[in-house]
C-alpha cells in the first residue's frame, strides 16, 4: 500500500527565495552552546560592533560573556552578536564558517 502524499490548503509566494538569516542564527547559537565556552568572556572586536542590521550595539572592546551574547542574538537577532560569537568560537570569522 502506497503512502499518499499530503495536500496544500493554502500557499504564498511559494516560489519566492528568502533568506536563512534566522536559521543561520540558530545554528550560530546551537554551535556556541556546544561548545563549552559559555562562561568565557569574549573582547568584541571593531568587526563585530561595526556589523550592519540588527543590533545588540556592542563597542569595540567591550568584554561581555558568550552567554549574553547568545541570548543578544537570539532575543534581539543581534548581527554584531553572531559576528562576536563566530570570531570567538571559530577563533576568526572564517574559522567559524569552515
Amino acid at each position: 500500500m502506497e503512502a499518499e502524499s499530503g495536500r496544500v490548503l493554502y500557499e504564498k509566494n511559494k516560489d519566492q527565495q528568502m533568506r536563512i538569516a534566522s536559521i543561520t542564527k540558530i545554528m550560530t547559537a546551537i554551535i556556541a552552546i556546544e561548545s563549552g565556552k559559555l562562561d568565557e568572556t569574549v573582547k568584541v572586536s571593531g568587526n563585530a560592533a561595526y556589523t550592519e542590521g540588527s543590533s545588540l550595539y556592542l563597542k569595540p572592546g567591550e568584554n561581555i560573556k558568550l552567554e549574553d551574547l547568545v541570548f543578544g542574538l537570539m532575543l534581539r537577532s543581534g548581527n554584531d552578536s553572531a559576528v562576536a560569537i563566530a570570531e570567538h568560537v571559530g577563533g576568526s570569522l572564517d574559522g567559524f564558517v569552515f
